[in-house]
């Protein structure tokens, strides 16, 4: 590489990082909650349609 292709980087500012890191919180949060849901969700569902576990894995 030369020196003309090489990008200097330069550090974040302390508000991006803070911004980064809260995003980046809420989407854990909302990714767990979403797991959560699936996991109480899927047997009332396979109950109402009559599906059985074997179906279901295979599905």
């Amino acid at each position: 590489m030369t020196a003309e292709t090489v990008i200097e980087s330069r550090p974040r500012s302390k508000k991006y990082m803070i911004y980064l890191v809260s995003f980046m919180g809420l989407i854990a949060l909302v990714d767990n909650y979403l797991s959560l849901i699936e996991t109480t969700a899927i047997p009332k569902i396979n109950a109402h349609f009559g599906i059985t576990l074997d179906k279901f894995l295979l599905w």
